[in-house]
């Protein structure tokens, strides 16, 4: 699943055309690259254990953030925009300053 999503693919089917693809194995050092149902079979048996470290790395992620979070109505709508668009000589708003050296977006954005 991670070299799928490496590739910009999320669903399990898009493993089907790789099953054969001798530099993807390879680069994954896997013996062999597995169906979409293995797939699906295998994450599903492990994700609540994969689920509690990744909520476990989301709010470290959150509290080094340091931004106000306000719930509503129990939730908490989170966007992450993990590139900048130059967004320089806009007059967008909260745009600012970035380590790049253009202004854009603040890396997390909470709304």
């Amino acid at each position: 699943m991670v070299g799928l999503m490496a590739l910009g693919k999320n669903d399990f089917e898009a493993i089907e055309p790789f099953r054969t693809d001798r530099f993807f194995r390879e680069a994954l050092s896997i013996g062999k690259v597995p169906s979409s149902e293995w797939l699906r079979q295998r994450l599903d048996a492990t994700g609540a254990e994969l689920r509690a470290h990744t909520d476990e790395a989301s709010l470290r992620l959150l509290e080094r953030t340091e931004a106000p979070i306000t719930a509503h109505k129990g939730y908490v709508c989170l966007d992450f925009d993990t590139f900048t668009m130059d967004n320089s000589g806009t007059r967008k708003e909260e745009v600012s300053r970035t380590y790049q050296g253009f202004d854009a977006y603040p890396y997390a954005q909470l709304i």
